[in-house]
């Protein structure tokens, strides 16, 4: 229904054109989404994979410490990206939002830097960890995977965050067509902050899934790493989303596109069972598998409870940042309110 929505109301309306950041700017934000990206894969695909499979209890603090770092610096990594794009990284309502909304853009900016400096810093913990996994592991598998984790994906990682250029301005983040998305749709400001908020409360859900692991009340099964691989696919979405939005491109197909339907794409990505959608349900089914493998664990489930909560929320955010892409504006935010029939 979503959908049928954006294509019966967008097809009506030319595209708008989107103020760019300058062709160094982007490649440096494209640096930073690919930097998340390369975290994930590398977490996703040999961390909370062959490596927590094959992780013996001897193993499990060694590896939570190493997860938990990965994780916070993607989180770090995130919030630099986000205030790049111009997005406020508080919550709505905290006290510190109306002091962001008075900096200027360069306040931002230098905000992104102190981020990406500690993300540096995480990375290279994050890499000696798994590096000690490595050479500590008796099980084959486990030491591979622990070492394409420090020896390929995060130093590939590093290596992007090296590829931002600091020298830049990044002064001109917003389209042209702010504060709508395309035409008199959308509110672009409050769609990227939702995907934000998204992603933020994914890492609350990958952090209570931690704690569980890390306080062992979860048992040693093959999928016990199943959520956090799905939410770990769900961030890469939210992250190109947001890229994507801000008129940054990574394909030749979505710069001969244009906004309109760059905008498609992001809907596509939010609501089609085929994509996130998807990796939401997969996460949630994979946390009720706990309260089978650990049914006589009383702790157990408490933790599905609170990451039950955390995942919905946001999900929700996500489902919310689809929505705000296609509606009409109140009139009194627009730049030219005349004829407005905004609600």
């Amino acid at each position: 229904m979503i959908r049928m929505l954006v294509v019966v109301a967008l097809l009506l309306l030319p595209g708008s054109a989107w103020a760019s950041f300058t062709a160094p700017e982007q490649q440096s934000l494209l640096a930073v989404r690919r930097a998340s990206r390369l975290i994930s894969e590398g977490l996703r695909d040999y961390a909370v994979g062959p490596a927590l499979d094959h992780a013996p209890e001897s193993a499990r603090a060694a590896l939570a410490e190493g997860l938990r770092w990965g994780f916070l610096a993607q989180r770090e990594l995130n919030d630099a990206h986000a205030a790049l794009l111009n997005v406020i990284t508080e919550l709505t309502g905290s006290p510190s939002i109306t002091q962001w909304q008075s900096q200027p853009r360069s306040y931002y900016v230098t905000y992104a830097w102190w981020r990406m400096d500690r993300v540096a810093w995480m990375l290279e913990h994050t890499r000696n960890i798994f590096a000690a996994i490595e050479a500590s592991a008796t099980d084959p598998v486990l030491q591979d995977a622990a070492g394409r984790v420090s020896r390929i994906w995060i130093p590939q990682a590093l290596v992007s965050m090296q590829q931002v250029d600091r020298g830049l301005a990044y002064a001109a983040p917003n389209p042209t067509s702010f504060p709508q998305v395309v035409g008199p749709h959308g509110d672009y400001a409050g769609s990227q902050y939702r995907l934000w908020r998204a992603q933020f409360y994914l890492h609350d859900v990958l952090d209570t899934w931690l704690a569980a692991y890390t306080a062992e009340a979860l048992p040693s099964y093959v999928g016990l790493g199943e959520p956090a691989k799905r939410l770990l696919q769900v961030n890469d979405i939210l992250i190109d989303g947001m890229t994507l939005l801000a008129g940054v491109t990574w394909t030749s197909d979505q710069v001969a596109e244009g906004a309109f339907f760059r905008t498609l794409d992001v809907l596509d990505w939010l609501t089609n069972r085929d994509h996130a959608p998807k990796h939401w349900m997969e996460a949630m089914s994979g946390v009720t598998l706990w309260v089978e493998a650990g049914s006589s664990n009383p702790g157990i489930r408490s933790q599905v409870r609170a990451i039950m909560v955390r995942l919905v929320d946001a999900w929700k955010n996500a489902d919310d940042a689809a929505w705000r892409l296609m509606i009409f504006l109140d009139c009194s935010k627009l730049r030219n309110p005349t004829g407005c029939g905004g609600r």
